[in-house]
């Protein structure tokens, strides 16, 4: 119900004048009334910012990671995002404290157009964790952050911060929600489904049917009153979603299956 979240503005050294300023605190505030809003009031986020740390990065460092992530994170941990993200928490833990934190966002100062990096890590212990384990630091282990290399649009932070939370990408398909999910678009809206597993829905507004036979015609109703209703159709296959859901204002009647394997919509 309720989440800390620490913000961690980094210089870069090439960058001497960069200014954490009001308007980009404001952009992560605003983050933090859109997951309320899509919670509705059930999860709050409180936003921790750190003072700024000067680094000895440099927009080109940034690049490089860049490349990295996109040709060669899987080969060497030191070079990629997962361990610039380890080490930054390391190298700088005796600034930070991470008290009573949930999660942590690196908040970079790159003025680079080709660097761009916005990125979610969840971390969890197992013995065969890897690169996934949990980052360590004095107050304790730290399981979800996030690196941003540049300051971020509002929507985008959401969007990072609800991979936190467990939601996926939906975008890079033919076959997604687009503007009915901020996990495809930049709308501020999430499916009425994502809503439901995430606990943000009550289940009296979602039907699930059961003993399904494609032999039989079935028959369910929505409540036009409310704007987020689900109805759940299993198959053989992939099972159906049926749902209600509001974009600016317009409200909207979807449906779509749901691979399980992949948790892809189509």
């Amino acid at each position: 119900t309720k989440v800390k979240i620490l913000v961690v503005p980094f210089q870069l050294k090439d960058n001497p004048n960069y200014l954490f300023t009001n308007s980009m605190r404001n952009d992560y505030l605003t983050a933090g009334d859109n997951i309320a809003s899509f919670s509705n009031g059930l999860t709050k986020v409180e936003f921790v910012f750190a003072p700024t740390i000067p680094t000895e990065l440099t927009n080109s460092d940034m690049d490089q990671l860049k490349i990295n992530q996109r040709e060669a994170w899987q080969k060497d941990e030191s070079k990629s995002t997962y361990g610039f993200v380890r080490k930054f928490l390391k190298d700088y833990d005796s600034k930070l404290d991470f008290t009573g934190i949930n999660g942590v966002i690196l908040a970079g100062s790159s003025t680079s157009p080709f660097s761009d990096i916005a990125e979610a890590f969840m971390f969890w212990n197992s013995p065969d964790a890897g690169w996934f384990r949990p980052a360590d630091t004095a107050e304790g282990q730290i399981y979800n952050a996030v690196l941003l290399d540049n300051h971020s649009s509002s929507a985008t932070i959401t969007h990072e911060m609800m991979h936190l939370f467990g939601l996926q990408d939906l975008y890079g398909t033919d076959t997604g929600p687009g503007r009915l999910s901020l996990m495809a678009s930049n709308e501020i809206n999430l499916l009425s489904y994502e809503k439901w597993v995430l606990g943000w829905l009550s289940d009296s507004d979602v039907q699930c049917f059961a003993n399904i036979s494609s032999g039989n015609i079935y028959r369910f109703t929505f409540d036009y009153s409310k704007t987020n209703q689900i109805a759940v159709i299993p198959t053989d296959g992939d099972p159906y979603i049926v749902e209600t859901t509001k974009v600016n204002g317009r409200r909207y009647l979807a449906f779509y299956s749901l691979d399980r394997k992949s948790t892809r919509l189509n």
